[in-house]
């Protein structure tokens, strides 16, 4: 695999776009396989795999999915149903006053929040990052238990 950047890089398969080489061909053949290049991430003695299946599939019957689900599709909804012209007050009846939203949302943000630190050490690391900056965005709706609908659309929009 052969990386190409805008920085200089220190790995072997790296091509600076900005300092070319004058002949391609010869760091193209001198070009390591994945394998012979491959790096173990250290990750402090941790079994990573064992984190990201715990983490995903949680310590009983809060998955993340079934944890976001619920979210996602009631948000879904009431994006939809707002756009349509329902008004904020019928949705938040139907869809939001029963209280599993922001239960969902307080134990899906904890566990994010429990497992954040080990996933710094992860090659996707910059994925949890946005998700983490998302979470952080419309965390205030569900705060408010979500009463406050410009509080969402304000802060995702």
């Amino acid at each position: 695999m052969i990386t190409f950047g805008l920085a200089a890089g220190q790995q072997a398969n790296y091509i600076d776009l900005l300092n070319l080489p004058e002949n391609m061909v010869e760091p193209l053949a001198q070009a390591k396989a994945v394998s012979e290049d491959w790096q173990p991430v250290f990750t402090g003695g941790l079994d990573m795999s064992e984190k990201l299946k715990r983490f995903f599939e949680g310590h009983g019957n809060d998955s993340v999915v079934q944890l976001f689900t619920p979210i996602f599709r009631r948000l879904k909804i009431l994006h939809d149903e707002l756009s349509g012209g329902t008004p904020f007050e019928e949705l938040q009846k139907e869809l939001l006053d029963d209280g599993v939203l922001v239960e969902n949302w307080h134990k899906l943000r904890n566990r994010f929040s429990n497992y954040y630190p080990f996933l710094s050490c992860l090659p996707f690391f910059n994925d949890f990052e946005t998700i983490k900056n998302l979470m952080e965005a419309i965390h205030p709706f569900f705060e408010a238990r979500c009463r406050e609908k410009n509080i969402l659309w304000h802060r995702i929009v």
